[in-house]
Formats: C-alpha cells, sequence, structure tokens
C-alpha cells in the first residue's frame, strides 16, 4: 500500500503507461494441497541482524498523450526497469518490528532509464534508513550520500517509507481460511493511512475497496506456503488538486498483489508480486482551447527472499 499513492502522486505531477511485462523470475509452480483451514498471517517481524537475500526485478511505464482540441500537443512515453541481487542485514527496527534500517551488500544493482542505463554496480554497499515520508528517507553507497541516479535505483525495486497500518491490519484476517475462501480489506483504513502520505491531499472523497483470497497451498523450493492475492479499487481520486481548473472525467488505480507465506507463521514471505495500474483523464480549459491529458501508468515488481540465518529469529 505504500507504494501506491506515492505512484499516483508522481503521475499526476508528471503524466502515464499500459501495463508491462517485467522481467520474469522463474519460480516453482504452486500444487494444491488437500483442502484445509490455515492461519493466515502477512506481517512478521524481523529482528536485528536477520540476514536474507533478496532479488528483486522492478518494471514502470507512462504515457502522457496531450491534446488541444482533436489536435495531439505531445505523446510522451517513459518506462524504467531495475533489477537488484543482494544480501540483506536488518540493523533497526521500526515500531511494528519490520526492518526500519538495512545494509544491503549489492552483488548486482542495474537501472536503465528510457533504454539508458545509469546504474550498475556489481558489488558495494547500500545502506538505507526508512521515514515516514519518502523524502526523508537516507540511502547511502559505500558510506557516502547516494547520488540521484543510484537512489532513484534503490526506489524503484525498495520501498523507502514505513509507519502506518500493517498488511494485516489493511487485507489480512483474524479468522483461519480455506483454500477458495474470500474477505474483503479494511478500505476505510487503507484510505486514512494514504491521506497521511505526501500528496494525500488527493484521497479526498475517493474511495477504496478491495477483496483478498487464499489461492491456493502448495511448495516453493520444498517450503509449504499459502498463495494468498489481493487486488484494491481506488476510485474517485482528486488529481485535480495537483491541476488548477482541471476536470477529471477518470481518476481510477487497481492495485494487485500476491505473496506465497510459509504455512509456519513466524517467517515471512518468500516470494511476492505487485501489479499498480493507473489511469488518469483531466481536462482543463485554455484560452486557445480544452487541453485534455491522458495518462496511463503501469508498475510491476517482483522479488524472491530467502532467511540466510533463521537461527536467529528462533532464538528471538
Amino acid at each position: 500500500m505504500k507504494r501506491v499513492l506515492a505512484l499516483v502522486f508522481m503521475m499526476a505531477a508528471c503524466g502515464g503507461g499500459k501495463p508491462v511485462a517485467s522481467v520474469e523470475i522463474p519460480l516453482p509452480q504452486s500444487q494444491q494441497a488437500q483442502s484445509g483451514v490455515y492461519a493466515v498471517r502477512l506481517s512478521h517481524p524481523s529482528w536485528v541482524g536477520e540476514r536474507d537475500r533478496w532479488i528483486i526485478t522492478a518494471d514502470e511505464e507512462r504515457i502522457t498523450t496531450t491534446r488541444r482540441g482533436k489536435d495531439v500537443v505531445s505523446d510522451d512515453h517513459m518506462r524504467k526497469r531495475g533489477r537488484l541481487d543482494a544480501i540483506a542485514t536488518v540493523l533497526t527496527l521500526d515500531a511494528h518490528g519490520g526492518p526500519q534500517s538495512v545494509s544491503l551488500e549489492v552483488a548486482d544493482l542495474s537501472y536503465i532509464d528510457d533504454g539508458k542505463e545509469l546504474v550498475h554496480k556489481k558489488r558495494g554497499t547500500i545502506q538505507v534508513t526508512r521515514a515516514k515520508h519518502e523524502d526523508d528517507a537516507k540511502v547511502t553507497f559505500d558510506g557516502t550520500e547516494a547520488n540521484d541516479d543510484m537512489r532513484q535505483a534503490v526506489k524503484l525495486v525498495l520501498t523507502l517509507t514505513n509507519g502506518g497500518p500493517t498488511d494485516d491490519e489493511i487485507m489480512g484476517t483474524s479468522a483461519p481460511q480455506r483454500i477458495g475462501s474470500h474477505w474483503k480489506i479494511d478500505g476505510k483504513r487503507a484510505a486514512e493511512a494514504l491521506q497521511e502520505e505526501e500528496g494525500g491531499e488527493m484521497m479526498n472523497g475517493a474511495n477504496v475497496s478491495g477483496d483478498a483470497w487464499l489461492e491456493s497451498v502448495g511448495q516453493v523450493n520444498g517450503v509449504d506456503c499459502l498463495d494468498v492475492h489481493a487486488v484494491f479499487h481506488i476510485d474517485g481520486l482528486d488529481v485535480t488538486s495537483r491541476v488548477p481548473g482541471g476536470v477529471a472525467e477518470v481518476a481510477r488505480i487497481t492495485a494487485s498483489y500476491s505473496a506465497k507465506f510459509p504455512l509456519d507463521t513466524s517467517k515471512s514471505r518468500v516470494s511476492d508480486h505487485q501489479l499498480i495500474e493507473a489511469t488518469i483523464k483531466l481536462h482543463t480549459p485554455s484560452p486557445n482551447g480544452e487541453i485534455t491529458m491522458a495518462t496511463n501508468f503501469a508498475s510491476r515488481r517482483d522479488g524472491i527472499y530467502e532467511v540466510l540465518n533463521p537461527e536467529g529469529g528462533a532464538s528471538r
């Protein structure tokens, strides 16, 4: 949920893209297990010193077409791609027990913006300290403040913010679930959390709804896992707060999320997938004829996570 409003804020200010194909990470196929009832836990506390291997790919695309009357004034296309392969060590924890500050031993970090490779590192150490607001988050590379390209690379593959409700509080369930069972997300709480973010004024009057479900139970790398899915819909965004005088014809976001969580609820996810798609169409009057801006945006991120020192968590 943290990434949703930040992406929409950027899109409303700049303009957006069609669904995109990211670099796929092969995962073992899930095999449905015998029917049963399962506890679903989405948020898991970390511990100082936890070491994990993270492999994350991300892809964003935005297409914005601006017209004056029937004439096309501009047609802008942006695409960003990134990949991170690193060993992450948790340095400090936040109020929910999640990673606040993390050190990343980089094996591969790449960032491509509109076809130009701006970052490609095969070694080095990144330290990320998350904050409530993205601009306050700290990113360093080999002990010095990250330059703009490095910060953008990290921002594409990782979330720089923390705080607010947990995933369990927004899209979790306290009741054990069977395969195929559905439950509603807490749209009110999600909307309130998004209003606290930068650009939160766009949530005025917006409606957040959604559904989560237990898709299947199967194995990933020999670990029995729950395959949990969720879909969010945000309609009626007040994007005109960013474009004075504009009238929104469409302002809609759909965000889908899926992750594989071990049946052992003390352990965190082993993989996840996130896709955010948004459509905004604005009409703005001008002396030379009405200006229409249509923006389509898509952001996709896939991750695989492996805890390298599980005995550390067991000893807490």
